[in-house]
């Protein structure tokens, strides 16, 4: 059987997690692990996980740094207010 990879092409993953600050430092992050997980089974290399604060500004340099640098953007995290 075709490993993921070798069916689509994807190779390496990210995952940016959209926090306000004050949730980040007072929340598990339970995502990231499931999500690592998840890329390792399926033979991903999961490259970075990154928390990104919740500004619109810095929401859309990273998504688009990401999408340009990486096979596979995954986002989790509260979106807020942006």
């Amino acid at each position: 059987m075709k490993s993921l990879e070798e069916r689509s092409g994807i190779q390496n993953a990210v995952a940016p997690e959209f926090q306000a600050d004050q949730d980040y430092v007072q929340t598990v992050d339970t995502n990231s692990a499931y999500f690592a997980k998840f890329c390792f089974g399926l033979g991903i290399n999961l490259k970075r996980i990154e928390v990104i604060a919740d500004d619109e500004q810095e929401i859309v340099e990273a998504t688009r740094r990401m999408s340009d640098n990486y096979d596979l953007v995954v986002t989790s995290g509260g979106i807020g207010p942006t």
